[in-house]
């Protein structure tokens, strides 16, 4: 453990997890514009698939103008980054700066993604570990070797989810190409989202395999579909990333190794770890807002989603010019008295300034450090 990482979780508030029916909290309403794009969700909280439609529908074919700025600037930070650096990656051995370097683009990369596709909620919560073969093993013994792995850890009373990442390996000594590492670092941080937020309570875990997948594998329906989905969106955002993890999600499919992994860890079940969870549904029910299709290679989106959410976006964006209406409307009712004594004045110039600072706030959230 870092002793410079002392992020602590909030407290979560009681939801009754082990009563025999336990409660699940509504995601807030979010829009990409303040207040409503600083989600503060609370840790596993949330049912899965919410947490799934939540997440798509605040990216999934939007264009720049219907993104935040967070959004659009961590993008924009994200590709300035990864074409950048791009040479400096793959086929050769580092020196000791450019291994450095390389850990703190890692870094860099998880936090444009995370600000871009998690509503930035992901990396205050995770430590990255990354280097030449920090993972090998494969725990479920599924594959010889494995680039990346993520685990929840505690020490004391602070809790993180801890992300384990190669950049290379020691056999040839070379670092690996970087659209390699962030496809490997993006379905790690997928693996930490879910970590985090989606709920484990009795009922949650005993609907697993519809879900999130099995205990120590993680890689079930919800997990498959916002891969999919994400790798979609990045695909778009530059020519060096229409191929991004090509080999493993040729054309619009889905992740074949995380498929594999997840069919693999529920064969392994033994009959009574069968018993304690709910068999596996069809994930292509048209009930589902984001669903596979009937084979299972591909992943749809219903445009109810996406529909809905605008048309929500819309109605806060009027909510909020009502309410800086009625807060103008107030100041101009206010007494002739107190205005001529000047202490309207002073209100309705600190609450300009309030006003002012919190929109400045947002502005340097939105633009970046």
């Amino acid at each position: 453990m870092n002793p410079a990482f002392n992020h602590q979780f909030t407290r979560p508030k009681d939801l009754g997890k082990d009563t025999k029916d336990p409660k699940h909290l509504t995601i807030i309403n979010y829009a990409p514009f303040a207040p409503y794009y600083r989600l503060n969700l609370q840790k596993n909280a949330y049912k899965a698939r919410d947490l799934l439609n939540a997440t798509v529908a605040a990216f999934h074919r939007r264009d720049s103008k219907d993104l935040s700025g967070r959004q659009n600037h961590a993008r924009k930070a994200f590709l300035a980054r990864f074409t950048d650096r791009q040479r400096d990656f793959g086929g050769k051995p580092p020196n000791p700066n450019a291994l450095a370097f390389a850990v703190e683009d890692v870094r860099y990369l998880a936090k444009q993604l995370d600000r871009y596709f998690f509503f930035g909620l992901v990396t205050d919560h995770i430590q990255i570990w990354t280097g030449f073969d920090v993972v090998g093993k494969d725990p479920l013994k599924l594959q010889k070797r494995i680039e990346g792995s993520t685990l929840p850890c505690s020490e004391g009373n602070r809790s993180w989810i801890q992300i384990n990442l190669n950049i290379g390996s020691k056999s040839n000594g070379n670092m690996y190409h970087l659209d390699d590492i962030v496809g490997q670092l993006m379905h790690e941080m997928i693996h930490a989202y879910l970590q985090i937020y989606a709920c484990d309570c009795w009922k949650c875990e005993r609907d697993s395999l519809n879900t999130v997948g099995v205990d120590g594998d993680g890689h079930g329906p919800v997990f498959l579909m916002l891969h999919r989905l994400i790798l979609t969106e990045m695909r778009k955002w530059h020519d060096e990333l229409k191929d991004l993890l090509v080999d493993d999600c040729p054309r619009s499919a889905i992740s074949k190794s995380a498929w594999h992994r997840a069919t693999a860890a529920m064969r392994s079940l033994d009959s009574e770890e069968r018993r304690l969870l709910n068999p596996v549904r069809a994930n292509n029910f048209g009930n589902y807002l984001v669903r596979f299709n009937t084979n299972n290679t591909k992943v749809y989106v219903n445009p109810s989603l996406i529909t809905k959410q605008l048309k929500k976006e819309a109605e806060l964006k009027t909510k909020r010019k009502i309410k800086k209406l009625n807060e103008d409307w107030f100041v101009d009712a206010e007494d002739e008295e107190e205005y001529s004594s000047g202490t309207s004045s002073k209100s309705t110039s600190e609450e300009h300034s309030e006003e002012s600072s919190e929109d400045s706030a947002g502005s340097e959230d939105e633009s970046g450090e």
